[in-house]
């Protein structure tokens, strides 16, 4: 038997045999079966074809820490035919403007709380990364949330 190896395809078959599964975990405050993955994946594909624009082969920049909005660009930007351009937020707003002139990106999400590159072309912001309101109640203080003890968050860093 012959299975294809492609993401695309491992999002298929997730929802086919495994839709009531949690299948992305962020925090303590964040389960999302594979069915509602999958289904987050199809409206962001959705919001790029139909709103944005994009044409088969064009970059979409996302700009963002390890959270699930990036993970579901990984999914959603190649099913509306689009390729994702993930970019380093350690760059500095030079940097970045660099790698999307560069790259010719046709698109941006970005975590408000991050550096703005001065991206002519469509822009859609994302809710900055946060740690769990919970953790860092249960820690008791600024920058103890996660389990190293050493929180970079935006909640953490910010205040």
């Amino acid at each position: 038997m012959k299975l294809p190896l492609t993401p695309l395809d491992f999002l298929a078959r997730a929802r086919r045999l495994f839709p009531d599964r949690v299948g992305v975990v962020q925090g303590d405050d964040l389960r999302m079966t594979y069915a509602t993955f999958a289904r987050r994946c199809d409206a962001l594909a959705a919001l790029l074809r139909d709103d944005v624009g994009i044409a088969p082969g064009d970059r979409v920049a996302f700009l963002a820490g390890n959270v699930h909005q990036l993970l579901e660009a990984y999914y959603g930007v190649l099913l509306a035919g689009g390729v994702l351009l993930p970019l380093n937020i350690r760059n500095s707003a030079p940097e970045l403007a660099f790698c999307l002139e560069d790259a010719s990106a046709v698109a941006l999400f970005r975590d408000s709380s991050l550096p703005d590159p001065g991206f002519a072309g469509p822009t859609t912001r994302t809710r900055p990364r946060s740690c769990s309101t919970r953790r860092v109640r249960r820690a008791g203080r600024r920058g103890r949330c996660c389990r190293t003890g050493r929180c970079t968050c935006m909640r953490c860093t910010t205040r």
